[in-house]
């Protein structure tokens, strides 16, 4: 007998197909998903790269406009304790830096028992150059009127920065005198060492035109203007057009400038360090080093009145948790309602990437030579879950994505340590490191610092 042969198989069965149909499409989705991952980081590259191409270019042009020139600064209530009343009259921070000592009226006892505290508390220890900030936040519609800004606590959110109001509560002044206590006016006022100004009001314009019809030349010093908007064609095969502002001569329509999506814009912050180095801002700027910061964002939204400044700008509390040779791990409270005024976390919007800026008196700070740091941090991690254990104590701390995040930060070394190292807890009030202050920016892309000292003025700065 013959062995039976194999007969070889003529095909594939129908549940073989159904199989290798499904394995395709389970790797075609795998390959597809890259793409808009793929393009999400793209994009997020190309922000980042024209952000710090920004950032650096920002820096000349602010040297060569003056807007480094603290002749050109305004500040809102400047000099509001020097007059006496509640009256707004705006001027420049050197005039106010220089006739600080020349008061009159009731202010003249208050300055004179608190000596130079009266001008840390007037004058700060940082400043923020920040026009489309500040006119957004002074908006309150067409019509000219400064009314609203003529009583000290109602102009606090836009003098300030970030935008708060009321009491900023500092916990280590009862315990620790030489902290906070020199920028801390209390009970006559509540202040803040961080202030807002600008360089594109005019004294003259402050109660005179309405705020916003400010903006346009707020965006024209401090927006980036080669973002060009296009208008798509409704046939595919056209290419795009520029848009073009225009005006109007009688009948004839003629193009003025190209139209901008104005998704950059940027501030500068001047942090003085020292009360010798803001003193110098009105005399000699040019005589001391200052920490110069041009903060770039992607699409910023401002906050239009006191309530939309409020919303767009948070400050929250800080206690450092850990610090290394670039950077470190803080720990963020909400501060209460009662002080924040806003009812949203101001966490939902902080994001891995953006900048943040960390701020406090220095440990070495005194009341007669008060020193004050300010400097931005670019987010490396943001936990919002979670129930760590952190400090010598064996406390637990619980995080949440409202009220409580635990971040890490990337940038120049600050100079407190934290209380785990002095065998100390994170509750300990009367250490400085658990009482700093984080401002939280949405849209903050890209920061370049550089130690300069301030230019004094050129034929190109402003009158």
């Amino acid at each position: 007998m013959r062995p039976k042969t194999q007969i070889g198989r003529t095909g594939i069965t129908l549940a073989e197909v159904l199989i290798s149909m499904g394995i395709l499409t389970v790797g075609l989705l795998g390959a597809a998903a890259l793409f808009p991952v793929g393009g999400h980081y793209m994009q997020s590259g190309d922000v980042a790269d024209r952000a710090n191409a920004i950032a650096q270019a920002a820096l000349d042009d602010a040297i060569v406009r003056g807007h480094l020139d603290p002749g050109n600064w305004t500040m809102l209530d400047i000099d509001i304790i020097k007059n006496g009343g509640t009256q707004v009259i705006p001027s420049s921070v050197r005039n106010a830096l220089i006739g600080s000592r020349n008061l009159n009226g009731a202010a003249v006892s208050m300055a004179g028992n608190l000596g130079s505290q009266y001008d840390n508390g007037m004058y700060g220890g940082a400043y923020v150059i920040d026009p489309l900030g500040l006119a957004a936040g002074l908006d309150v519609g067409a019509a000219s009127n400064a009314a609203p800004y003529q009583d000290i606590n109602q102009s606090q959110s836009r003098r300030r920065f970030p935008a708060t109001s009321g009491d900023i509560n500092y916990q280590a002044v009862n315990a620790n005198r030489a902290s906070w206590f020199p920028w801390d006016l209390r009970p006559n006022l509540s202040t803040w060492p961080v202030r807002r100004v600008t360089t594109s009001m005019s004294v003259a314009a402050w109660n005179n035109t309405s705020f916003r019809y400010q903006q346009p030349a707020a965006e024209a010093l401090f927006a980036g203007t080669d973002d060009h908007a296009l208008l798509l064609p409704e046939s595919e095969d056209n290419p795009s057009k520029t848009r073009w502002q225009t005006w109007t001569d009688g009948a004839s329509v003629f193009p003025s400038a190209r139209q901008t999506r104005g998704d950059y814009s940027w501030l500068i912050t001047v942090s003085p360090g020292s009360a010798e180095a803001r003193d110098a801002l009105a005399t000699q700027p040019d005589a001391h080093p200052y920490d110069v910061s041009v903060v770039v964002f992607h699409r910023r939204v401002l906050g239009v009145d006191a309530d939309g400044a409020l919303e767009s700008e948070r400050l929250v509390n800080a206690r450092v948790v850990s610090t290394g040779t670039a950077g470190g791990e803080l720990l963020l409270d909400r501060r209460p309602t009662s002080e924040d005024m806003v009812d949203a976390s101001p966490f939902e919007d902080l994001r891995t990437g953006q900048y943040v800026m960390l701020c406090g008196p220095h440990p070495l700070s005194t009341t007669n030579n008060p020193l004050f740091f300010l400097q931005w941090y670019r987010v490396l991690n943001n936990e919002t879950t979670g129930n760590p254990m952190l400090g010598n104590s064996g406390t637990r701390y619980q995080l949440s994505e409202d009220n409580r995040v635990l971040v890490s930060l990337r940038g120049p070394d600050w100079p407190w340590r934290p209380a785990a190292e002095s065998n100390e807890d994170l509750d300990d009030t009367s250490l400085l490191s658990n009482d700093l202050r984080v401002a939280i920016i949405p849209g903050a892309v890209a920061v370049h610092t550089k130690t300069m000292r301030l230019e004094s003025g050129s034929a190109w700065s402003i009158d």
